[in-house]
């Protein structure tokens, strides 16, 4: 029989970690910003080993997100990611969230939809991303070309895309957004910084 278990921002969630930063899907993800105002689901086995988790967030805009819900692999298909969605989504309704959304993978979508979400995106898809590929000039104008740049107008109603381009030594991604929510880039930039990427990030944002 399992067990769930709920837990807040600056409790002890050193279970919940255990399991999110074991399940492959998630490639290590640990402690991030979305942390300090979350919701925790746990579930626990006849032995009381955590092997399953997801989290709730309330973002800057107020809104409820699902995300990193997941279970280890020795214990799927036993319904145990059925039992964390239904655990958050309950904490969702005693809080009386107006909606709420969940940011999973594209394959993740069916597994949703029981719970009455629905795909969104163009072609149901998050994000377009084109590389230009290696860009070569005259040498007698390389003195005068610092770099290159290659942006990508924002979809119509998909939050992101992405332009590849590299000049010289340098490859530069560039990222467009019409969301104010900044955590895909800095999870990016976390992922290349772990690989031992050498990594300079430059932003057109003002402080306000």
């Amino acid at each position: 029989m399992y067990r769930g278990k709920f837990l807040i921002s600056g409790a002890d969630i050193n279970d919940h970690l255990s399991v999110r930063t074991s399940i492959p899907e998630f490639q290590g993800a640990g402690l991030d910003a979305n942390d300090n105002m979350a919701i925790f689901a746990t579930i626990y086995d006849e032995e009381d080993v955590p092997c399953g988790c997801g989290r709730m967030y309330i973002g800057s805009d107020s809104r409820f997100t699902i995300d990193l819900l997941g279970v280890l692999p020795t214990y799927r298909n036993r319904y145990v990611g059925d039992l964390i969605a239904r655990m958050l989504l309950y904490k969702a309704q005693e809080l009386n969230a107006g909606s709420v959304r969940a940011l999973v993978p594209g394959d993740s979508a069916l597994f949703f939809s029981r719970y009455g979400f629905r795909a969104v995106g163009e072609k149901k898809s998050c994000m377009t991303m084109s590389n230009l590929g290696a860009v070569r000039i005259p040498e007698a104008m390389t003195p005068y070309v610092q770099r290159f740049d290659f942006i990508l107008g924002v979809q119509a109603t998909a939050p992101y895309n992405c332009g590849i381009i590299s000049y010289r030594d340098t490859l530069y991604i560039n990222f467009i957004r019409n969301i104010k929510e900044s955590e895909f880039e800095y999870s990016f930039y976390k992922v290349l910084r772990d690989m031992g990427i050498t990594v300079a990030v430059e932003t057109n944002l003002q402080d306000s």
